[in-house]
């Protein structure tokens, strides 16, 4: 803890596999107010496979629960605010002697749940715009906040667990990585390697706003690689003055990030944005490729005088990373 970082960091270190046998495993059982319930699953089993030189290690934790929030759309009865994840690891360890360490780990994470929902006060939760009233306090500045009722929104729950959110949410994610990790002690000083891989691949469909009004969905799909190399060297002599230097390469790779948003001419409407879209988070190479946006009459410049005019999903945005 606080070694090598000016404002501080927690260094944690998963535990190896030992030369002796061992297990333990646990269960625990959850159960909300809201009528939902949970379990959790960990444990691990440690077998030494040559005495004193080769042992494996493995280790799970399993954790679900079927979600505290309860969406009460008549389209959309979906419990949010649940988990579902699963988490793999195994390690080997090799001592070909009392001077050398190698310790190769592989971890597999798994998630696929519903996530959370935004929730505010208020009766209505919809974005503060009302096209037949422009003046403020009814004209949004930024974000989505409890509202007034815009376009027939149906009423905000007043129960802290309960929502009305017209889209299906789904958030998934998949994580693979592999370390190998090799020590090799001298008479004065220690040289430790650490060469590892990571795979990340996420998939996000979201209701950003939260409401009953179909606007602000979010489709997110996003893939990254990472390789890294670190080489460390401690002394490890009794003097007073001790040294550390290191040395590290990390590459990485992002093979798709893709953004759409199905309904963005409804959204831009709705949260009075403008047309002029601002991608400045992407690099140079990124596409924007708008479909006939506004194409629906509910466009900035032709905003109708009845809102329940507006057709829906008949536009859409989308971002693509390009490589």
């Amino acid at each position: 803890i606080w070694r090598n970082s000016t404002g501080g960091a927690v260094n944690i270190i998963t535990a190896r596999a030992v030369h002796y046998y061992d297990a333990n495993a646990d269960a625990e059982f959850q159960s909300f107010k809201t009528g939902a319930e949970g379990v959790r699953f960990r444990g691990m089993f440690n077998i030494p496979l040559v005495e004193d030189e080769v042992a494996v290690r493995f280790a799970f934790l399993s954790y679900f629960n079927d979600g505290i929030t309860v969406n009460e759309h008549p389209t959309n009865k979906q419990r949010l605010n649940d988990a579902g994840t699963l988490s793999l690891r195994g390690s080997l360890r090799w001592e070909p002697n009392e001077d050398v360490t190698v310790d190769l780990i592989g971890t597999i994470y798994r998630s696929n749940n519903a996530g959370g929902s935004p929730k505010f006060d208020g009766d209505f939760f919809t974005p503060l715009f009302d096209p037949l009233n422009p003046e403020p306090p009814n004209v949004a500045i930024s974000g989505i906040q409890a509202g007034s009722n815009f376009n027939g929104a149906l009423p905000n729950p007043s129960n802290p667990y309960r929502s009305n959110a017209d889209e299906r949410q789904d958030s998934k994610a998949s994580i693979y990585s592999l370390t190998l990790i090799t020590g090799w002690q001298a008479d004065s000083f220690k040289l430790d390697s650490f060469t590892g891989f990571q795979s990340t691949d996420f998939s996000l469909h979201r209701d950003q706003d939260g409401s009953s009004l179909p606007i602000s969905t979010l489709d997110l799909v996003d893939a990254s690689r990472q390789l890294s190399q670190e080489f460390v060297v401690n002394s490890t002599w009794d003097w007073p003055v001790n040294y550390t230097f290191g040395a590290n390469y990390q590459y990485d790779w992002t093979p798709r990030t893709e953004i759409f948003i199905p309904n963005f001419a409804d959204t831009a409407d709705s949260l009075n944005f403008n047309r002029n879209l601002s991608v400045a988070d992407f690099d140079d190479n990124i596409e924007f490729n708008p479909p006939n946006p506004f194409v629906d009459g509910c466009g900035l410049t032709q905003a109708p005088v009845n809102p329940t005019e507006c057709g829906h999903n008949l536009a859409f945005a989308k971002f693509s990373k390009v490589f």
